[in-house]
């Protein structure tokens, strides 16, 4: 799968910050074939409502670090979904109900899913 150097460092310090702040069932989903407003899916869920927030935090706050443009962000007011849209890769961390509800897993699930190892190893 042909990810471009941008999106591959976003999706890195993605999956890092994920990792770091012990999100669960974390999955980047290729929607290049499906979608024309972005390329990826990152999909995550937090244990509670405050762990949400604190993970959307730091994820915008290291992307913007690396070099991301947020473009859109929404749900901080009620924190059991996160949106962050950084223009090509679009992150949803959600409380584990509120995900099970809108099922975007299986919405997208013909869609290729990128590996987190592969990921962290390059």
């Amino acid at each position: 799968m042909n990810v471009n150097d941008e999106d591959l460092k976003v999706l890195k310090e993605v999956a890092k910050v994920l990792d770091d702040k012990f999100a669960e069932d974390i999955k980047i989903i290729d929607i290049r074939e499906a979608a024309s407003y972005a390329d990826f899916f990152v999909i995550a869920s937090a244990s509670n409502i405050p762990q949400v927030k604190a993970i959307a935090s730091e994820v915008e706050k290291a992307l913007l670090g690396v070099g991301g443009k947020l473009k859109h962000k929404e749900g901080y007011g009620t924190t059991n979904w996160v949106l962050l849209d950084f223009t090509s890769i679009i992150i949803h961390i959600f409380n584990k109900e509120d995900r099970e509800y809108y099922s975007l897993d299986e919405y997208w699930k013909d869609s290729p899913i990128l590996e987190l190892s592969v990921l962290q190893e390059s």
